[in-house]
């Protein structure tokens, strides 16, 4: 709603910062994941007071180590919003937030790396360090999931055989191959389970 206001009302929506920062802060408050995007959408209108923008940021780096995957998410999405729409505030206060980034930036949910990187490369440009050379590992790890192989196996196609209906891969040959059973127990043991 707030981002689709032709014309916002910035004061009373600047208003809105410190009560967002309280429940964030709140311990008890469980829908932060919802609510980090309201601060996304007041950064895309300008109605975040500078005066308001670091307990904000505080708040949003705490949820970053939140153990909630979407509130993490959240939390990067929002950075990446800031990072574009408010980069004129947030110029001189833009080193503790990389650092955070970077201690976040290997998440074990892929959405949220994805993010992690994507907050962590606008927020180095905006510190100037550089954000258009991320490093290979950074681009290996932020690929899409149409093409999940490592980038070291991408030229090796040829030893990759695709695994159609029932046919085994060479894997789960030697899965079976190294507990004692041949292909044909498994058949077997298949249909003696059905009974």
């Amino acid at each position: 709603m707030v981002d689709c206001a032709s014309d916002p009302p910035v004061g009373p929506f600047q208003k809105l910062c410190p009560r967002i920062c309280k429940f964030l802060n709140n311990p008890n408050f469980l829908a932060r994941a919802a609510l980090l995007p309201v601060v996304s959408s007041l950064s895309q209108v300008g109605a975040i007071a500078p005066q308001s923008l670091e307990p904000l940021l505080q708040s949003i780096h705490e949820c970053l180590g939140s153990t909630d995957w979407a509130t993490r998410k959240a939390a990067a999405d929002t950075l990446s919003a800031l990072a574009l729409h408010s980069s004129n505030l947030i110029a001189d206060g833009a080193t503790s937030t990389v650092t955070v980034l970077e201690a976040c930036r290997f998440d074990k949910i892929k959405p949220v790396r994805d993010s992690m990187l994507e907050a962590l490369q606008l927020w180095k440009k905006i510190a100037g360090k550089g954000g258009d050379g991320a490093s290979k590992d950074q681009k290996a790890a932020s690929r899409d999931g149409e093409n999940s192989e490592p980038a070291e196996l991408s030229g090796k196609k040829d030893l990759k055989v695709p695994n159609h209906g029932n046919t085994k891969t060479e894997a789960s040959v030697k899965d079976s191959s190294s507990s004692g059973l041949s292909p044909s127990d498994f058949a077997s043991k298949g249909k003696s389970d059905k009974v």
